[in-house]
């Protein structure tokens, strides 16, 4: 595949050549009608309920609602959100996400008539259950809290919310093209080695058949695929299931969030058996180990190896937050991919 180093600032990144050699190259933005657009963000962390006043739901579902909103108006047929949409793993909040949506797409339709699909997936903040839950209940016992929190019942209330099925790892097809998502089953979290979906490497096995090798498809799971994206030492990475998983497919593009790690950070593309891209987050973003001072800066890490025994693992956890708001719309061609 082919990619323009600086698509994060503004340009084009373009993934082409989907089942054959990859490698990092400048170019200009394709030209033309794409196959498919979607919107993706990750970790939108919305605080606040459904039946809020307007000004609480500007406040706090405000920058989900715009970034829809310019979803919208990009004539996007679907939206990728990457896991963390309730911020305290509350059935409120995630009936917040469910009534912005609305206002933006009602019937998961855009004006023109066009639908537009929900691809989300649950995040650990989302099935956090009563340790994510109890700072917003501090007045409840945890027997009342549990009647008010995601957890207890995923598949229920997803159910409800979103008005669709649920499944522990779903699959859509959007204008042709393939979407699986591997929700979080897991409650908590551990930052590194995150056992969220035992299902992924069986799933991909019953199912290697059913996707055409000669276009894309997309993975979208919460924690990112261990040692792709960002870098071995990544906070937010699961156990590698499905790095295993996806390693027989050239043509799958994972797409994860969870470590709230930039977009402006060129590793947050990683092109290896497959595509990995981090998704980053719409709430705040973090700052990535070698960021951190007084560790460095400017890529250092990348001459650090996972056989570095000095380097306290504690140390790689992100302490170090910046207000940031990130997304992404992307294209899909005949033969690339552009991402802005």
């Amino acid at each position: 595949m082919k990619m323009q180093r600086r698509w994060f600032i503004g340009g084009a990144a373009a993934f082409g050549a989907f089942g054959g050699a990859r490698f990092l190259k400048g170019g200009p933005a394709p030209t033309g009608v794409p196959r498919i657009k979607f919107g993706v963000v990750s970790d939108i962390h919305v605080k606040c309920r459904a039946d809020a006043s307007e000004e609480d739901l500007e406040k706090y579902a405000g920058t989900f609602k715009h970034t829809l909103e310019l979803f919208r108006d990009q004539g996007v047929d679907a939206v990728v959100i990457a896991g963390d949409m309730a911020d305290n793993g509350i059935i409120a909040q995630l009936e917040t996400v469910a009534a912005t949506w609305r206002k933006v797409f009602p019937d998961d339709k855009a004006p023109d008539g066009r639908r537009v699909e929900k691809l989300f997936v649950y995040g650990n903040h989302d099935m956090g259950g009563l340790p994510y839950a109890r700072a917003k209940f501090k007045d409840l016992s945890d027997e009342e809290i549990e009647k008010r929190i995601i957890f207890p019942d995923p598949k229920g209330v997803w159910e409800r919310v979103f008005g669709e099925p649920y499944s522990p790892i779903w699959t859509k097809e959007v204008k042709g093209f393939r979407f699986v998502g591997a929700q979080w089953l897991a409650k908590g979290c551990r930052g590194r080695d995150e056992k969220f979906n035992y299902g992924i490497v069986d799933f991909y096995a019953a199912n290697a058949g059913k996707f055409d090798p000669s276009k894309p498809f997309f993975h979208v799971q919460h924690p990112h695929p261990k040692d792709t994206c960002y870098g071995w030492w990544a906070w937010g990475r699961d156990a590698g299931l499905s790095t295993q998983a996806l390693s027989r497919f050239p043509n799958a593009v994972a797409l994860s969030g969870h470590s709230h790690y930039s977009l402006t950070d060129e590793r947050s593309i990683w092109q290896g058996a497959f595509t990995s891209v981090g998704t980053a987050s719409l709430m705040y973003i973090a700052d990535t180990y070698d960021e951190q001072p007084p560790e460095g800066f400017d890529n250092t890490s990348a001459a650090i190896g996972p056989d570095a025994a000095s380097i306290d693992a504690a140390k790689l956890t992100p302490r170090m937050y910046r207000t940031g708001r990130q997304g992404m719309v992307w294209s899909v061609y005949d033969d690339c991919i552009s991402i802005s």
